[in-house]
Protein backbone atom coordinates (compact mmCIF):
# COMPACT_ATOMS: atom_id res chain seq x y z
CA UNK A 1 0.00 0.00 0.00
CA UNK A 2 1.32 3.30 -0.72
CA UNK A 3 0.22 6.71 -0.69
CA UNK A 4 -1.38 6.62 -4.40
CA UNK A 5 -3.67 3.81 -2.75
CA UNK A 6 -5.15 6.43 0.24
CA UNK A 7 -3.74 9.70 -0.61
CA UNK A 8 -2.03 10.07 2.09
CA UNK A 9 1.30 7.76 3.15
CA UNK A 10 0.94 3.89 4.06
CA UNK A 11 -2.19 2.53 5.87
CA UNK A 12 0.06 2.18 9.14
CA UNK A 13 1.28 5.56 9.23
CA UNK A 14 -0.90 8.63 11.04
CA UNK A 15 -0.63 11.60 8.55
CA UNK A 16 -3.12 13.83 10.10
CA UNK A 17 -1.85 13.05 13.67
CA UNK A 18 -4.74 12.53 15.49
CA UNK A 19 -3.38 8.87 16.53
CA UNK A 20 -5.25 7.11 14.35
CA UNK A 21 -3.80 4.70 11.55
CA UNK A 22 -4.80 6.26 7.94
CA UNK A 23 -5.59 2.50 7.10
CA UNK A 24 -7.87 1.94 9.82
CA UNK A 25 -9.41 5.51 9.47
CA UNK A 26 -10.25 4.78 5.44
CA UNK A 27 -11.42 1.48 6.29
CA UNK A 28 -8.27 0.02 4.20
CA UNK A 29 -7.29 -2.35 6.64
CA UNK A 30 -9.71 -4.85 8.24
CA UNK A 31 -9.89 -2.92 11.97
CA UNK A 32 -12.22 -4.94 14.16
CA UNK A 33 -10.55 -7.79 16.45
CA UNK A 34 -13.67 -8.44 17.77
CA UNK A 35 -17.46 -8.35 16.13
CA UNK A 36 -18.97 -5.45 14.28
CA UNK A 37 -22.63 -3.79 14.77
CA UNK A 38 -24.36 -7.29 14.36
CA UNK A 39 -22.02 -8.71 17.69
CA UNK A 40 -20.93 -11.65 14.78
CA UNK A 41 -17.05 -11.86 13.87
CA UNK A 42 -16.53 -12.12 10.22
CA UNK A 43 -19.51 -10.33 8.88
CA UNK A 44 -19.73 -7.42 6.48
CA UNK A 45 -19.74 -4.76 9.15
CA UNK A 46 -16.79 -5.95 10.36
CA UNK A 47 -14.82 -3.84 7.35
CA UNK A 48 -15.70 -0.17 6.56
CA UNK A 49 -14.44 3.05 5.67
CA UNK A 50 -15.04 5.64 8.57
CA UNK A 51 -13.56 8.99 9.09
CA UNK A 52 -10.84 10.58 7.43
CA UNK A 53 -7.09 9.98 7.56
CA UNK A 54 -6.30 13.71 6.40
CA UNK A 55 -8.05 15.85 8.71
CA UNK A 56 -8.44 15.81 12.39
CA UNK A 57 -10.88 18.57 12.12
CA UNK A 58 -14.41 17.90 13.97
CA UNK A 59 -15.68 15.58 14.39
CA UNK A 60 -13.02 13.95 12.67
CA UNK A 61 -10.01 14.30 15.63
CA UNK A 62 -9.22 10.76 18.12
CA UNK A 63 -11.46 13.15 21.23
CA UNK A 64 -14.63 13.61 18.81
CA UNK A 65 -17.48 10.96 19.59
CA UNK A 66 -19.46 11.54 15.65
CA UNK A 67 -21.70 8.62 16.65
CA UNK A 68 -22.77 10.04 20.18
CA UNK A 69 -22.34 6.64 21.65
CA UNK A 70 -19.97 7.95 24.30
CA UNK A 71 -17.02 6.78 22.83
CA UNK A 72 -14.22 8.44 21.64
CA UNK A 73 -13.20 8.01 17.73
CA UNK A 74 -9.60 7.13 19.97
CA UNK A 75 -10.97 4.73 21.78
CA UNK A 76 -13.21 3.20 19.16
CA UNK A 77 -9.96 3.08 17.28
CA UNK A 78 -8.65 0.97 20.17
CA UNK A 79 -11.43 -1.25 20.26
CA UNK A 80 -11.25 -1.89 16.64
CA UNK A 81 -15.14 -0.46 16.71
CA UNK A 82 -16.95 1.48 14.09
CA UNK A 83 -16.76 5.12 15.23
CA UNK A 84 -19.68 6.09 12.87
CA UNK A 85 -21.68 4.04 14.10
CA UNK A 86 -23.29 4.17 17.98
CA UNK A 87 -23.95 0.65 17.90
CA UNK A 88 -21.07 -0.85 17.18
CA UNK A 89 -18.88 -0.61 20.34
CA UNK A 90 -17.57 -4.13 21.22
CA UNK A 91 -17.36 -4.72 25.17
CA UNK A 92 -16.40 -8.03 26.82
CA UNK A 93 -16.25 -6.83 30.18
CA UNK A 94 -15.81 -10.70 31.60
CA UNK A 95 -12.97 -11.44 29.12
CA UNK A 96 -14.52 -14.72 27.71
CA UNK A 97 -14.27 -13.91 23.82
CA UNK A 98 -17.81 -13.09 23.58
CA UNK A 99 -19.35 -9.42 23.15
CA UNK A 100 -21.61 -8.09 26.07
CA UNK A 101 -24.18 -7.35 23.45
CA UNK A 102 -24.42 -10.52 22.26
CA UNK A 103 -24.69 -12.30 25.58
CA UNK A 104 -27.24 -10.01 27.15
CA UNK A 105 -29.46 -10.39 24.51
CA UNK A 106 -29.73 -14.13 24.96
CA UNK A 107 -29.12 -14.10 28.93
CA UNK A 108 -30.20 -11.75 31.80
CA UNK A 109 -26.54 -11.29 32.90
CA UNK A 110 -22.81 -11.76 31.89
CA UNK A 111 -22.34 -14.97 34.19
CA UNK A 112 -24.66 -16.60 32.27
CA UNK A 113 -23.35 -17.70 28.66
CA UNK A 114 -19.25 -18.25 27.68
CA UNK A 115 -18.13 -18.73 31.72
CA UNK A 116 -15.28 -20.85 31.10
CA UNK A 117 -12.35 -19.84 28.88
CA UNK A 118 -10.62 -16.65 28.28
CA UNK A 119 -11.00 -14.81 24.92
CA UNK A 120 -12.61 -17.90 23.84
CA UNK A 121 -9.38 -19.85 23.97
CA UNK A 122 -10.71 -23.17 25.83
CA UNK A 123 -14.29 -22.38 26.14
CA UNK A 124 -16.30 -25.07 27.01
CA UNK A 125 -19.88 -23.56 28.32
CA UNK A 126 -22.29 -25.05 26.84
CA UNK A 127 -25.32 -23.22 28.02
CA UNK A 128 -28.18 -25.59 25.88
CA UNK A 129 -26.43 -28.48 26.06
CA UNK A 130 -26.38 -28.91 22.21
CA UNK A 131 -23.02 -29.60 21.78
CA UNK A 132 -22.05 -26.67 20.89
CA UNK A 133 -19.65 -24.31 22.99
CA UNK A 134 -21.39 -20.83 24.01
CA UNK A 135 -18.71 -18.91 22.32
CA UNK A 136 -18.88 -21.60 18.95
CA UNK A 137 -22.26 -20.12 18.85
CA UNK A 138 -21.25 -16.79 18.70
CA UNK A 139 -18.84 -16.91 16.11
CA UNK A 140 -20.58 -19.11 14.15
CA UNK A 141 -21.91 -18.17 10.57
CA UNK A 142 -25.67 -19.23 11.49
CA UNK A 143 -27.52 -17.30 13.87
CA UNK A 144 -27.49 -19.66 16.73
CA UNK A 145 -29.53 -19.16 19.97
CA UNK A 146 -27.66 -20.02 22.67
CA UNK A 147 -30.21 -21.10 25.12
CA UNK A 148 -32.08 -23.08 22.80
CA UNK A 149 -30.62 -26.60 21.63
CA UNK A 150 -32.80 -26.69 18.75
CA UNK A 151 -32.34 -23.66 17.10
CA UNK A 152 -35.17 -24.61 14.52
CA UNK A 153 -37.26 -26.95 16.34
CA UNK A 154 -36.69 -29.34 13.43
CA UNK A 155 -36.61 -31.92 16.24
CA UNK A 156 -32.65 -32.09 15.43
CA UNK A 157 -30.19 -30.01 17.74
CA UNK A 158 -28.07 -27.50 16.57
CA UNK A 159 -24.78 -29.52 17.00
CA UNK A 160 -25.98 -32.73 15.20
CA UNK A 161 -27.47 -30.44 12.40
CA UNK A 162 -23.45 -28.79 12.25
CA UNK A 163 -22.23 -32.25 11.98
CA UNK A 164 -24.72 -33.64 9.50
CA UNK A 165 -24.20 -30.35 7.22
CA UNK A 166 -27.96 -29.50 7.86
CA UNK A 167 -28.81 -25.73 8.23
CA UNK A 168 -29.72 -25.87 11.78
CA UNK A 169 -31.75 -22.35 11.56
CA UNK A 170 -33.78 -23.56 8.91
CA UNK A 171 -35.85 -26.58 9.77
CA UNK A 172 -36.23 -28.42 6.29
CA UNK A 173 -32.85 -27.77 4.48
CA UNK A 174 -33.47 -29.23 1.33
CA UNK A 175 -37.08 -27.88 0.85
CA UNK A 176 -38.73 -30.99 0.44
CA UNK A 177 -41.66 -30.69 2.93
CA UNK A 178 -39.79 -33.28 5.54
CA UNK A 179 -38.27 -31.71 8.71
CA UNK A 180 -34.58 -31.96 9.14
CA UNK A 181 -34.91 -33.97 12.71
CA UNK A 182 -37.00 -36.76 11.25
CA UNK A 183 -34.98 -37.19 8.09
CA UNK A 184 -31.82 -37.30 10.03
CA UNK A 185 -33.69 -39.99 12.40
CA UNK A 186 -34.80 -42.19 9.22
CA UNK A 187 -32.39 -42.03 7.06
CA UNK A 188 -29.60 -44.22 8.18
CA UNK A 189 -32.75 -46.61 9.37
CA UNK A 190 -33.60 -47.28 5.70
CA UNK A 191 -30.37 -47.35 4.42
CA UNK A 192 -30.03 -43.81 2.62
CA UNK A 193 -33.69 -43.65 1.21
CA UNK A 194 -34.48 -40.07 2.96
CA UNK A 195 -31.55 -37.61 3.17
CA UNK A 196 -31.74 -34.55 4.60
CA UNK A 197 -29.69 -32.54 1.97
CA UNK A 198 -31.28 -34.01 -0.72
CA UNK A 199 -34.77 -33.07 -2.02
CA UNK A 200 -36.72 -36.51 -1.90
CA UNK A 201 -40.06 -35.34 -3.41
CA UNK A 202 -38.99 -37.88 -6.58
CA UNK A 203 -37.34 -40.60 -4.35
CA UNK A 204 -39.25 -43.32 -5.25
CA UNK A 205 -41.00 -45.04 -1.97
CA UNK A 206 -39.13 -42.41 0.21
CA UNK A 207 -41.19 -39.61 -1.83
CA UNK A 208 -43.99 -37.36 0.37
CA UNK A 209 -46.84 -39.08 -1.07
CA UNK A 210 -45.60 -42.64 -0.98
CA UNK A 211 -46.20 -45.15 2.27
CA UNK A 212 -42.83 -46.77 2.85
CA UNK A 213 -44.19 -48.97 5.58
CA UNK A 214 -47.98 -49.84 4.24
CA UNK A 215 -49.57 -48.25 6.91
CA UNK A 216 -52.00 -46.18 5.21
CA UNK A 217 -50.28 -42.83 5.86
CA UNK A 218 -48.18 -41.28 3.56
CA UNK A 219 -44.33 -40.65 4.24
CA UNK A 220 -45.46 -36.76 4.94
CA UNK A 221 -48.02 -37.29 7.08
CA UNK A 222 -45.92 -39.63 8.98
CA UNK A 223 -43.11 -36.71 9.38
CA UNK A 224 -46.41 -34.38 10.31
CA UNK A 225 -47.01 -36.91 13.07
CA UNK A 226 -43.36 -37.75 14.24
CA UNK A 227 -43.90 -41.90 13.37
CA UNK A 228 -41.83 -44.05 12.19
CA UNK A 229 -42.08 -44.14 8.11
CA UNK A 230 -40.97 -47.97 8.36
CA UNK A 231 -42.89 -49.48 11.11
CA UNK A 232 -46.45 -49.85 10.98
CA UNK A 233 -46.43 -49.56 15.04
CA UNK A 234 -44.34 -47.15 16.04
CA UNK A 235 -44.90 -47.22 19.79
CA UNK A 236 -45.13 -50.91 19.62
CA UNK A 237 -48.69 -50.93 21.30
CA UNK A 238 -50.46 -53.56 19.56
CA UNK A 239 -52.25 -50.65 17.23
CA UNK A 240 -51.47 -49.41 13.74
CA UNK A 241 -50.38 -45.73 13.77
CA UNK A 242 -52.77 -45.21 11.04
CA UNK A 243 -55.58 -46.63 13.17
CA UNK A 244 -54.63 -44.40 16.32
CA UNK A 245 -54.39 -41.18 14.72
CA UNK A 246 -57.98 -41.75 13.02
CA UNK A 247 -59.13 -43.07 17.09
CA UNK A 248 -57.88 -40.02 18.92
CA UNK A 249 -54.82 -41.94 20.24
CA UNK A 250 -50.93 -41.21 20.34
CA UNK A 251 -48.75 -43.01 18.01
CA UNK A 252 -45.76 -42.50 19.90
CA UNK A 253 -47.00 -43.42 23.55
CA UNK A 254 -47.67 -46.88 24.31
CA UNK A 255 -49.56 -46.25 27.03
CA UNK A 256 -52.24 -44.15 24.87
CA UNK A 257 -54.26 -46.81 23.74
CA UNK A 258 -57.95 -48.75 24.85
CA UNK A 259 -58.15 -50.52 28.23
CA UNK A 260 -59.35 -53.34 26.08
CA UNK A 261 -58.97 -54.46 22.25
CA UNK A 262 -62.12 -55.75 22.48
CA UNK A 263 -64.66 -53.86 19.78
CA UNK A 264 -61.72 -51.64 18.96
CA UNK A 265 -62.42 -51.73 15.28
CA UNK A 266 -61.71 -53.65 12.02
CA UNK A 267 -58.27 -54.45 10.20
CA UNK A 268 -57.21 -50.99 11.44
CA UNK A 269 -54.98 -52.28 13.90
CA UNK A 270 -52.03 -54.96 14.10
CA UNK A 271 -52.66 -58.08 13.26
CA UNK A 272 -53.93 -60.51 15.91
CA UNK A 273 -55.79 -57.62 17.80
CA UNK A 274 -59.15 -59.43 17.12
CA UNK A 275 -58.11 -62.67 18.49
CA UNK A 276 -59.58 -62.59 22.05
CA UNK A 277 -62.68 -61.20 20.66
CA UNK A 278 -62.85 -64.03 18.51
CA UNK A 279 -62.25 -66.75 21.24
CA UNK A 280 -64.59 -65.43 23.69
CA UNK A 281 -67.34 -65.21 21.16
CA UNK A 282 -66.27 -69.14 20.68
CA UNK A 283 -67.01 -69.76 23.95
CA UNK A 284 -70.13 -68.71 24.71
CA UNK A 285 -71.19 -70.44 21.65
CA UNK A 286 -69.69 -73.68 23.21
CA UNK A 287 -71.26 -73.07 26.45
CA UNK A 288 -74.76 -72.37 24.90
CA UNK A 289 -74.57 -75.59 22.80
CA UNK A 290 -73.89 -77.77 25.60
CA UNK A 291 -76.63 -76.14 27.98
CA UNK A 292 -78.80 -76.90 25.01
CA UNK A 293 -78.01 -80.13 24.98
CA UNK A 294 -78.56 -80.75 28.57
CA UNK A 295 -82.14 -79.43 28.55
CA UNK A 296 -82.60 -81.45 25.80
Amino acid sequence: MDATDTGTIPVEEDSDGDGMADGWEAGVIQPFTGAGADGIVGTGDDIASYLDPTSAVTPEGGGDDPDGDGYSNIEEYGDRTDPTDGGSHWEDTDEDGISDAWELTWASDLGVLGDTGTNGVGSTSDYDGDGVSDYDEYVSTYDLDPTESDTDGDGAGDGEELSAGTDPTESDTDGDGYTDGWELEYEDEAGGGWDALVDDTGNGIYAPGEDADGDSLTNMEECQAGTNPLSVDTDGDGFTDDWELTNGYDPLDAGSRPKSKKGSGGGGCAAGQGGITVLFLIGIFIVFAANKKLDS
